[in-house]
Protein backbone atom coordinates (compact mmCIF):
# COMPACT_ATOMS: atom_id res chain seq x y z
CA UNK A 1 0.00 0.00 0.00
CA UNK A 2 1.54 3.45 -0.88
CA UNK A 3 1.08 7.03 0.99
CA UNK A 4 -2.34 7.61 -1.33
CA UNK A 5 -4.13 4.35 0.04
CA UNK A 6 -3.76 5.89 3.73
CA UNK A 7 -4.49 9.39 2.57
CA UNK A 8 -8.04 7.72 0.81
CA UNK A 9 -8.33 5.67 4.10
CA UNK A 10 -8.59 8.52 5.83
CA UNK A 11 -10.69 10.66 3.78
CA UNK A 12 -12.95 7.96 4.03
CA UNK A 13 -12.95 7.90 7.79
CA UNK A 14 -12.98 11.75 8.30
CA UNK A 15 -15.99 11.63 5.83
CA UNK A 16 -18.23 8.93 8.05
CA UNK A 17 -17.62 11.57 10.98
CA UNK A 18 -18.68 14.12 8.82
CA UNK A 19 -22.21 11.71 8.33
CA UNK A 20 -21.92 10.60 12.17
CA UNK A 21 -21.78 6.96 10.91
CA UNK A 22 -21.52 4.77 13.62
CA UNK A 23 -21.44 1.52 12.16
CA UNK A 24 -18.75 2.87 9.45
CA UNK A 25 -16.35 4.77 12.35
CA UNK A 26 -16.55 1.06 14.63
CA UNK A 27 -15.67 -0.69 11.38
CA UNK A 28 -12.29 1.13 11.07
CA UNK A 29 -11.15 0.17 14.61
CA UNK A 30 -9.80 -3.26 15.51
CA UNK A 31 -11.43 -4.75 18.83
CA UNK A 32 -9.67 -4.90 20.79
CA UNK A 33 -8.08 -0.48 20.62
CA UNK A 34 -6.82 2.15 22.57
CA UNK A 35 -6.91 5.84 22.29
CA UNK A 36 -5.48 7.84 24.16
CA UNK A 37 -6.23 11.41 24.57
CA UNK A 38 -6.44 14.42 26.91
CA UNK A 39 -3.41 12.66 29.82
CA UNK A 40 -6.06 9.10 29.56
CA UNK A 41 -5.84 6.12 27.74
CA UNK A 42 -8.57 4.54 26.77
CA UNK A 43 -8.54 1.03 26.62
CA UNK A 44 -11.33 -0.27 24.15
CA UNK A 45 -11.32 -4.10 25.21
CA UNK A 46 -14.56 -5.16 24.16
CA UNK A 47 -17.15 -4.10 21.20
CA UNK A 48 -19.62 -3.06 23.77
CA UNK A 49 -16.81 -0.40 25.48
CA UNK A 50 -15.62 0.38 21.47
CA UNK A 51 -19.35 1.23 20.50
CA UNK A 52 -20.01 3.15 23.96
CA UNK A 53 -16.69 5.57 23.85
CA UNK A 54 -17.85 6.25 20.03
CA UNK A 55 -21.52 7.21 20.85
CA UNK A 56 -20.39 9.48 23.61
CA UNK A 57 -17.57 10.68 21.10
CA UNK A 58 -20.31 11.27 18.53
CA UNK A 59 -22.54 13.04 21.14
CA UNK A 60 -19.97 15.52 22.18
CA UNK A 61 -19.24 16.18 18.56
CA UNK A 62 -22.80 17.40 17.52
CA UNK A 63 -22.90 19.40 21.04
CA UNK A 64 -20.04 21.46 19.75
CA UNK A 65 -22.34 21.43 16.42
CA UNK A 66 -19.65 19.68 14.10
CA UNK A 67 -20.27 19.99 10.93
CA UNK A 68 -17.00 19.08 8.79
CA UNK A 69 -13.41 18.19 9.04
CA UNK A 70 -10.54 19.18 6.55
CA UNK A 71 -7.05 17.23 6.86
CA UNK A 72 -4.59 20.08 5.83
CA UNK A 73 -1.99 17.59 6.99
CA UNK A 74 -1.34 13.73 6.31
CA UNK A 75 1.86 12.38 7.20
CA UNK A 76 2.20 8.32 6.57
CA UNK A 77 5.01 6.05 7.82
CA UNK A 78 4.83 2.79 6.56
CA UNK A 79 6.45 0.07 9.34
CA UNK A 80 7.15 -2.71 7.27
CA UNK A 81 4.14 -4.44 5.19
CA UNK A 82 1.25 -4.90 7.68
CA UNK A 83 1.42 -1.55 10.13
CA UNK A 84 1.45 2.09 9.38
CA UNK A 85 1.04 5.33 11.60
CA UNK A 86 -0.71 8.03 10.21
CA UNK A 87 -0.69 11.35 11.49
CA UNK A 88 -3.28 13.62 10.36
CA UNK A 89 -4.33 17.31 11.28
CA UNK A 90 -7.81 17.88 11.86
CA UNK A 91 -9.92 20.99 11.14
CA UNK A 92 -13.29 20.14 12.39
CA UNK A 93 -15.51 22.84 11.37
CA UNK A 94 -19.42 23.98 12.46
CA UNK A 95 -21.73 24.89 9.38
CA UNK A 96 -20.82 28.19 9.41
CA UNK A 97 -17.19 27.64 8.63
CA UNK A 98 -16.11 28.32 12.66
CA UNK A 99 -13.44 25.95 13.99
CA UNK A 100 -15.24 23.18 16.53
CA UNK A 101 -11.69 21.57 17.02
CA UNK A 102 -8.48 21.67 15.29
CA UNK A 103 -6.09 18.76 16.42
CA UNK A 104 -3.19 16.51 15.71
CA UNK A 105 -3.96 12.59 15.78
CA UNK A 106 -1.71 9.84 14.82
CA UNK A 107 -3.33 6.14 13.91
CA UNK A 108 -1.32 3.07 14.01
CA UNK A 109 -3.37 0.32 11.31
CA UNK A 110 -2.90 -2.64 11.14
CA UNK A 111 -3.18 -5.57 8.32
CA UNK A 112 -5.01 -7.97 10.19
CA UNK A 113 -7.63 -10.79 8.77
CA UNK A 114 -7.36 -8.79 5.31
CA UNK A 115 -7.76 -5.77 6.89
CA UNK A 116 -6.87 -2.26 7.31
CA UNK A 117 -7.96 -1.78 11.05
CA UNK A 118 -7.03 0.78 13.85
CA UNK A 119 -5.27 -0.34 16.49
CA UNK A 120 -4.79 2.37 18.49
CA UNK A 121 -4.73 6.24 18.36
CA UNK A 122 -2.93 8.84 19.93
CA UNK A 123 -4.82 12.81 20.09
CA UNK A 124 -2.28 15.31 20.57
CA UNK A 125 -2.90 18.02 23.27
CA UNK A 126 -3.24 21.62 21.32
Amino acid sequence: MNEKFFVDLITVYGQAFDAYDLQTILNYYHTPCFIYKSQTLHANLTEEVKVRYFTDLLEDYRQAAYAKAETPHIEVQRMGEDSALVTVEWLCKRADGTIAFDFWDTYHFIHINGAWKILGDTVYDK
